[in-house]
């Protein structure tokens, strides 16, 4: 909302007020000013322009701060009771400095394993709870507090995680038996070694087939930068793809992005391209933990290009962070 200063100055508005000092008008008096008071309640804060000529516009700021909150990932995100669990708290719209406390499990079926500190405070480890019983909701709270001045914020939440013993289906880590149910086609299974640039051919890509690389991070937990996986076709059609980066093979939704957002690709992505991080938290990648199996999911769109030609045939190319 813009208004001219003058009609500015007319309004009898009440809320938080502006107060602006202006050079008096005749030169014979220089060091003379005049001020005035200006409140509305539909403006948070107001700002000046110096339009030229003498004339100036005063504009009202509606916007305010976005809310102090946060959101808990888990990953992997569907465990086995034989795969360890890091929880990653990413917060928004601080102010101050932001410190975390973490508990539980509580109000849990038992079994569920304890935390442990991680050095990172964002986050905190969670051991394998072993066993043969699958484990539904273990129960993991978190209350972070934002510093800000003069009155700090604090939100809480819970976390759920469940642990399944590894059987069937299309996903669930150790357990998985190499097909995924959610595809017309073959499962193709392409185990990517860990290393820097690593090319690995993915051959006899059937327009209906979904191609799963597979791969395990290093044990370092102190890897800088970011690495990737990619995908290109291989003398085969440009075509569209709906692909994933995720810890669950044959999942297409993918892992959660620090900052918002997932790591899916498509459905009409010719070159599907996962940044990601080890350890270090990057805005905008998902965090990978170390030690862990991953899985980059990639499908052919309806209607693909390769869909007349039957060969969809692609290049996957893996390139680790700097340090791992």
């Amino acid at each position: 909302m813009n208004r001219p200063l003058f009609r500015a100055a007319a309004s009898t508005l009440a809320a938080a007020a502006l107060t602006l000092a202006l050079l008096a008008v005749p030169a014979s008096s220089p060091s003379e000013a005049a001020s005035f008071s200006l409140s509305d309640a539909n403006c948070t804060s107001f700002t000046l322009t110096d339009n030229g000529g003498g004339s100036f516009t005063l504009n009202c700021q509606t916007s305010s701060p976005g809310q102090f909150s946060c959101s808990v990932s888990a990953s992997p995100s569907a465990p086995t009771l034989t795969q360890a669990v890091v929880l990653t708290a990413t917060c928004s719209n601080a102010t101050g400095n932001v410190t975390y406390t973490w508990g539980g499990p509580g109000g849990s079926p038992a079994g569920c394993p304890a935390i442990s500190a991680n050095a990172t405070p964002s986050k905190v480890n969670i051991a394998a709870p072993g066993g043969t019983t699958a484990l539904t909701n273990c129960s993991y709270s978190l209350s972070a507090t934002d510093s800000a001045s003069p009155t700090p914020n604090t939100w809480t939440g819970n976390k759920n995680v469940s642990y399944s013993t590894g059987g069937g289906g299309g996903g669930g880590g150790g357990g998985w038996n190499g097909s995924c149910t959610n595809v017309a086609g073959a499962t193709h299974v392409i185990n990517m070694p860990w290393g820097t640039s690593q090319l690995v051919t993915a051959t006899g890509f059937g327009p209906n087939d979904i191609v799963v690389a597979k791969f395990t991070t290093s044990a370092v937990t102190t890897a800088g930068g970011k690495g990737y996986i990619q995908a290109v076709e291989y003398q085969s059609s440009p075509s569209g793809r709906t692909a994933a980066l995720s810890d669950t093979p044959c999942d297409l939704v993918g892992l959660p992005k620090v900052g918002g957002g997932n790591s899916q690709f498509g459905p009409n992505d010719n070159g599907p391209w996962a940044y990601f991080s080890l350890v270090t938290v990057k805005t905008g990648y998902p965090t990978l933990q170390p030690n862990t199996t991953y899985y980059f999911n990639i499908t052919n769109s309806p209607n693909s290009t390769c869909g007349s030609t039957g060969v969809c045939d692609m290049l996957i190319t893996l390139n680790k962070p700097t340090g791992s």
